[in-house]
């Protein structure tokens, strides 16, 4: 019994942090990113993301993320 509780609970809370939040923030974090524009797309890439994110005042900036929601984000 207490072994399926540990099991039940582990589940919840292994199900609760995977969520598509979760995912692209730590994604971000891990490469240095600071903050996210807008989300990229065939028309919006890199080349179009960097020069964004250069005009804000951030030193850097690409197409980063889990496929298919790759977001532009920005580092300072």
């Amino acid at each position: 019994m207490a072994m399926t509780q540990v099991f039940v609970i582990f589940i919840l809370l292994a199900t609760s942090l995977c969520n598509s939040n979760a995912l692209p923030s730590s994604v971000v974090n891990g490469f240095g990113y600071d903050y996210c524009i807008v989300e990229c797309s065939i028309t919006f890439l890199d080349d179009a993301c960097k020069p964004l994110c250069i005009d804000r005042g951030y030193s850097d900036g690409g197409c980063i993320g889990l496929s298919p929601h790759f977001k532009c984000c920005c580092k300072k």
